[in-house]
């Protein structure tokens, strides 16, 4: 877009290196995430329920970038490993549930809270074409091993109305640092309405709205709001649709035990809504039992 001009003059002559390696960059960004979680333990004597899990997520940016007109090769991964313990539970105190039926129409609080034990490894690689020959695959695989630690806090509010309503507030890494730096923190809302419409063979729709990154003054604000719908057929098959960051979305899903779910959403690479859209694809293996 900022070369628009000198692409549709084809005046040349004028451009600098930096015109070049905006026109010339290339890259691709590879994400895969494997998660294996159990939720819903008991807890005897203190109540509420616990979760644990743990996940690893692997980040990787593959590009290639020209230096006056010498191709450079660029690659930034990061690999996470994150176990997190959960615990949550329902607010039922008298006081407060009197409060709640009198003024907030009878619902109830439930609040939960995460802490999240991470390990990071991180692999960076920026060579120009005639620096390749002296690439040590086996050093730069050594420093890959090397890990740093961190740790993570997370809390969360969720507020039911009749199993109908749901509001929910979350601090996202309240307290989280990984190798000594910090990590900055996200407050979340998020509301949730299912009606029941009793109809035989589908079930009861989900219309969802999330505003992510509350607190961030630099995000246009339509960038951190997301919508969405799903209803499920026969209770196996889930259709979903809806807009992430102004632009729209849409899924679909086997949600029975084997979870095979695919999505297709755009996602803002400007600084407002509607600038710059990069599709993507995203496809998920689950089992649930």
């Amino acid at each position: 877009m900022d070369n628009k001009d000198k692409l549709n003059n084809g005046d040349i002559s004028t451009w600098t290196t930096e015109d070049l390696n905006e026109l010339t960059n290339a890259g691709v960004r590879v994400f895969a995430n494997v998660n294996v979680g159990v939720t819903g333990i008991p807890i005897p004597g203190l109540g509420g329920r616990l979760g644990v899990g743990a996940s690893g997520i692997v980040t990787s940016n593959l590009g290639i970038q020209m230096i006056v007109f010498l191709p450079q090769i660029n690659v930034d991964t990061t690999a996470d490993v994150v176990i997190p313990i959960a615990y949550g539970r329902m607010l039922d105190f008298p006081v407060l549930n009197n409060f709640f039926d009198k003024f907030m129409l009878g619902g109830r609080l439930g609040a939960g809270i995460t802490a999240k034990i991470i390990q990071r490894r991180t692999l960076t690689l920026s060579y120009s074409a005639l620096e390749l020959e002296n690439l040590n695959i086996t050093d730069k695989l050594s420093e890959f091993k090397n890990a740093t630690s961190g740790f993570g806090l997370d809390l969360g509010l969720n507020y039911d109305v009749r199993q109908m309503h749901t509001f929910a507030i979350v601090l996202q890494d309240l307290a989280t640092s990984i190798g000594g730096e910090s990590v900055n923190s996200n407050l979340r809302f998020g509301y949730a309405f299912k009606p029941k419409l009793g109809i035989t063979g589908i079930g009861d729709p989900i219309v969802a709205l999330d505003i992510n990154d509350i607190t961030n003054g630099d995000l246009a604000f339509f960038n951190k709001v997301h919508m969405g719908a799903e209803v499920r057929l026969i209770g196996i098959l889930a259709i979903r649709i809806g807009a992430y960051q102004g632009y729209p979305s849409f899924g679909i899903g086997l949600v029975k035990w084997l979870h095979l779910e695919y999505a297709n959403y755009g996602v803002e690479l400007g600084e407002y809504p509607g600038q710059i859209e990069e599709r993507n694809h995203l496809l998920s293996l689950g089992l649930a039992f």
